[in-house]
């Protein structure tokens, strides 16, 4: 998440410590070049007022020649939608998106998490904009390779031809494959948040063995092989022998 807190608590503190707009500001842009995250503090025609390590090494700025410019200047491949964005904190607006991807003229991909805030207010108006920026790219690309990794699992569940579930923390189906349902009559949807314990006949004592040990297994998230159980759904009547391990 990004780090803003100490920003706000920051500005009151500028307010109440300091007299004048140019105090005030150089206060400001001193606390704003120290934080520890990416954050670019603008005056009203969005020039660099100051900048923090974490912004220039992020975007791959001159801490020291930044200052002074013009943020189109400083982002020559900046999106056109932004630009708009910047005008409406200048009015005084909060602006945030929790994942953005910013595709540099470089080819550099960054998936960012970004706020924008009015600082500062003279005559009525903001002084200018801070900019927070928290790169999520590793966050984003690993949120993808698991996603391919599911996905290949399932296409293998389905090569395989054999029975294949997938489970929740709570035990719960999330994903089912099973070749025998369309002769069984019964669709995978139809298991989808249930758990094995939903699934077997009427009268079974789960706390009893071979169930008690069973669930003691996997609460301790410990695998397991060859459980065999009988089946209750809407469908014949059917003997399962499953295995399972944590992920």
């Amino acid at each position: 998440p990004l780090s803003c807190v100490p920003i706000r608590e920051d500005v009151r503190f500028v307010r109440k410590s300091t007299k004048g707009p140019r105090a005030k500001r150089d206060l400001l842009s001193v606390l704003t070049s120290d934080l520890p995250v990416a954050v670019a503090m603008l005056d009203r025609e969005l020039r660099y007022v100051t900048a923090s390590a974490r912004w220039c090494a992020l975007y791959d700025l001159d801490p020291k020649a930044i200052i002074g410019r013009s943020h189109s200047e400083a982002f020559p491949d900046l999106p056109e939608h932004w630009k708009p964005l910047h005008q409406r904190a200048l009015a005084g607006e909060t602006l945030r998106a929790g994942e953005e991807l910013f595709e540099r003229a470089s080819g550099r991909r960054l998936w960012l998490q970004w706020e924008i805030h009015p600082w500062g207010g003279r005559r009525g108006r903001p002084e200018g904009i801070l900019i927070y920026s928290n790169d999520i790219t590793e966050r984003k690309y690993a949120e993808e390779a698991l996603r391919q990794s599911e996905q290949r699992f399932r296409d293998f569940a389905r090569a395989s031809g054999e029975f294949m579930t997938e489970t929740d923390a709570e035990g719960r189906y999330v994903w089912i494959w099973d070749p025998t349902n369309a002769a069984r009559g019964v669709p995978p949807e139809w298991y989808i948040g249930k758990r094995r314990i939903d699934l077997v006949p009427p009268g079974t004592d789960i706390d009893a063995e071979p169930w008690k040990s069973h669930l003691e297994t996997i609460a301790r998230h410990e695998p397991f092989r060859d459980f065999r159980y009988s089946l209750h759904d809407p469908g014949a009547p059917a003997t399962l022998s499953v295995s399972g391990v944590p992920y």
